[in-house]
């Protein structure tokens, strides 16, 4: 089982309580954002239907916030990831051949010792590289980078591939980013 919510992603068996009071969180959230921005929901499960509105007056939709991974912890198999940090920061216009480094702090448990590579998923076509990955033991810092190797594309997603040495499965967390390759 899986646990999400307080920045977390991580699960322990039966936490089924949790899920449901971070799901009743979730829509709380989710209804909230709706009515700020003119739409209404309800708690069932019915779509509703937006009110007519005046294309000439409505203001423009706000761009949607940049996901933030400051603070967050997010577990991978037997990896805990925090304090992700990107450079170039998301958002932005980045150069064929522009490295786009990722840091974060690790902390992996069990004595296990893992790869940890990072990755990119992209819209357009595309060749990315990216760097290769040492063992990593325990509690400390890692980075890795994405390069493309050709453009124009967007990358819509730092993805983090984690596999333990003595195992064939490899798992992944997705970030959401956006960066344009030019």
């Amino acid at each position: 089982a899986e646990r999400y919510g307080a920045g977390a992603i991580s699960m322990d068996e039966g936490d089924a309580g949790d899920c449901a009071s971070d799901m009743a969180q979730y829509r709380g959230c989710l209804q909230t954002i709706l009515r700020l921005c003119g739409s209404s929901a309800s708690s069932s499960d019915e779509p509703s239907t937006p009110a007519a509105s005046d294309p000439t007056t409505a203001p423009a939709p706000a761009p949607a916030p940049a996901f933030d991974p400051t603070g967050r912890q997010f577990r991978v198999g037997v990896v805990t990831l925090s304090d992700v940090t990107f450079s170039p920061p998301p958002g932005g216009r980045v150069l064929v051949n522009e490295q786009v480094r990722v840091t974060f702090k690790h902390d992996v448990c069990c004595n296990a010792e893992t790869r940890i590579w990072v990755r990119a998923q992209t819209s357009g076509s595309c060749r990315m590289a990216g760097a290769g990955s040492p063992l990593y033991r325990g509690v400390g810092d890692g980075d890795g980078y994405v390069v493309s190797q050709s453009g124009p594309c967007t990358i819509e997603k730092i993805v983090f591939r984690v596999k333990r040495e003595d195992e064939d499965e490899t798992k992944e967390l997705a970030l959401p980013v956006t960066y344009d390759i030019q």
